[in-house]
């Protein structure tokens, strides 16, 4: 699915979504908004492949880099990002309203 501004794709198996994940392109910069995998999928390596093609399609698209926030916490998905280039960038102390949790901002160049 695309927007004008945001891209949005999807894994889909047998029909089914198993995860799916999109970004907003604003002069040049790709903001990953979402990025999600059905829990009973994770370990699989779904959300590499799937930022993999998200990385792809920023690309295809010219932009020139692509940027997320991250809970601190996350450690999987922050291990997924470092494994494909990303790096930390700063972070927005007690940013998560649902227990303070800080995000991590990390970025890369594309």
């Amino acid at each position: 699915m695309e927007g004008r501004l945001s891209h949005y794709i999807a894994l889909l198996e047998d029909g089914q979504p198993v995860a799916f994940g999109g970004f907003w392109l604003v002069a040049g910069e790709a903001q990953v908004m979402r990025l999600a995998v059905d829990p009973r999928r994770r370990g699989e390596k779904l959300g590499l492949s799937l930022l993999e093609a998200m990385l792809a399609e920023a690309v295809r698209l010219e932009a020139v880099e692509m940027t997320l926030e991250v809970r601190e916490g996350n450690l999987p998905a922050r291990r997924t990002y470092d494994h494909v280039g990303f790096q930390e960038c700063g972070r927005r102390e007690g940013y998560y309203g649902d227990n303070g949790e800080a995000a991590i901002l990390m970025r890369r160049d594309l």
